[in-house]
């Protein structure tokens, strides 16, 4: 998920003109201005220095956009996308057929190469961290952050460095990520970690897919991003609960897994969906994910009233938390018929799936459907999803279509399955 703050020092910005090509020599660019048009760029889509196949990537254009073109050079289209300027082939233009990989909506039979992270980004977001440094190794990502307080920082890094073994584990695929290598960018995913979230939400804007999203982290190229709430106050004193931040950034780093074990492209229901999922599991004493169990809270809290006399009177209140809450919300919606299906919910758009507005209740939808497919019926579905996702991560489509093919059942069955599922899952608080 994610976002033009103050120290820009960007990497790659705009490409000089021509550069060398390994074994070609400097690129001849003959490119004609275009009177206004835009192209749809489809996420996955490759941003070239040059109108050339083996020209340097400048970054990955990682949801769908619309681009205005600056240019055309042949099958070739100059564009502007965040801080960069550069090149995509057209689809239809002489570019899918032959399967050229940067082509726009080009198949592949293999898995998406993730590429390098985001250096450019990666240099605005350190920019708004007070005494960024070098960082530090971050189990096998590398660390930025400005926030000072060691003990949790060492209780973050457990986290990070048991999560590709826990995905690993739950999802059956690997990431391939191993440890940091110093001075090697190229192996390396980042997470930056701002102290406060006014840094952050400067970060956020910065990337303009993000505009008025309001995240609490996001994941873009091989870099995550997320901020450490003040600790809530209480009735006794401050609280530093940080259960939320856990389970932010294991969201954002199942983002950076995902990207090395299943390629650039997953649709949001399963892009959002693992990455929910696993953030719903509690936590080891080593910060492992336990794949399979639901955090959450019950509370009771108590507070005196007035009724319609004037009587002063204690009155008790219990509600839920966290996973067990977002459970016992979508089962309600289930019974009231106010569920949507899952067919549409594969169907949903990444704008869609993450809008502010409905994102509570589709993130969780898509987690429990990910979970109703690895747990329910006695695990009945889990080695055809777990095979599912291993055809993803060879180059198969990750699109919801093929799913009940795989499972050998129809989005029908599925759909009762799923709600009968999710009548288990209604906590009383």
């Amino acid at each position: 998920m994610a976002t033009v703050p103050l120290n820009w020092v960007l990497l790659g910005e705009i490409p000089k003109p021509p550069t060398a090509v390994p074994g070609r020599g400097p690129v001849a660019v003959s490119a004609t201005p275009v009177a206004a048009e835009r192209i749809s760029v489809p996420a996955g889509t490759r941003l070239l220095t040059d109108p050339d196949s083996r020209a340097r990537a400048l970054t990955l254009i990682d949801v769908d956009l619309s681009l205005e073109v600056l240019s055309r050079s042949g099958p070739w289209a100059e564009v502007r996308y965040r801080s960069y300027r550069g090149w995509i082939r057209l689809e239809g233009e002489g570019s899918a057929e032959s399967g050229d990989p940067n082509a726009m909506g080009a198949s592949s039979a293999s898995p998406a190469s993730p590429g390098r992270a985001d250096l450019g980004l990666l240099a605005i977001g350190k920019g708004l961290l007070r005494a960024p440094g070098d960082g530090r190794p971050f189990g096998p990502f590398h660390l930025f952050t400005d926030v000072r307080d060691e003990r949790l920082l060492g209780e973050l890094a457990k986290i990070a460095a048991s999560l590709p073994e826990a995905y690993k584990q739950r999802y059956g695929v690997e990431s391939g990520l191993g440890p940091t290598i110093p001075g090697d960018a190229s192996a390396t995913d980042f997470v930056l970690l701002f102290a406060g979230e006014t840094a952050y939400r400067a970060f956020e804007r910065s990337d303009e897919t993000l505009a008025d999203r309001k995240t609490r982290g996001h994941a873009r190229n091989g870099l995550a991003s997320l901020f450490v709430e003040p600790a809530a106050p209480r009735g006794d004193g401050l609280r530093d609960d940080r259960e939320e931040l856990r389970a932010t950034l294991v969201h954002e780093l199942v983002h950076l897994l995902n990207r090395r074990a299943l390629g650039q492209r997953l649709p949001p229901w399963l892009e959002e969906g693992l990455a929910e999922e696993l953030s719903y599991a509690e936590l080891d004493r080593s910060g492992k994910p336990i794949g399979g169990t639901l955090r959450g809270r019950r509370r009771e809290v108590s507070y005196k009233e007035r009724d319609e006399r004037g009587r002063e009177r204690l009155v008790t209140r219990r509600d839920l938390s966290g996973p067990l809450a977002a459970g016992k919300s979508l089962s309600d919606d289930a019974r009231r018929g106010a569920l949507r299906k899952l067919v549409e919910l594969t169907k949903l758009s990444d704008r869609d799936y993450t809008d502010p507005d409905s994102r509570r209740a589709t993130y969780a939808h898509g987690a429990f459907f990910i979970r109703f497919l690895m747990e329910a019926e006695g695990a009945k579905h889990r080695p055809r999803f777990l095979s599912f996702l291993k055809a993803v991560a060879e180059g198969a489509p990750a699109g919801g279509a093929l799913l009940p093919d795989f499972l050998d059942t129809d989005w029908e069955g599925l759909e009762k399955s799923f709600r009968a599922y999710l009548a288990t899952q209604r906590v009383e608080p």
